[in-house]
């Protein structure tokens, strides 16, 4: 599955282990630390493509530096 795939390439790339939690309705979040890095809550987004979500993570990543 997608999911999988994606959260072995988050550890692989970042270190960091991700927890999958299941959801419904199209709605997809990232969170890293309990702070929401990526969200299509209310936006009526697409669910994001892999690399659009490592930016988001790099992003964070960079704002915690």
């Amino acid at each position: 599955p997608k999911a999988s795939s994606l959260a072995a390439r988050i550890e692989a790339e970042f270190g960091i282990t991700p927890e999958l939690i299941g959801g419904g309705g199209g709605i997809y979040e990232l969170s890293i630390n309990d702070g929401v890095v990526f969200s299509n809550r209310g936006s009526g987004r697409h669910i994001p493509g892999d690399e659009e979500l490592f930016r988001e993570i790099r992003r964070h990543e960079a704002e915690l530096s």
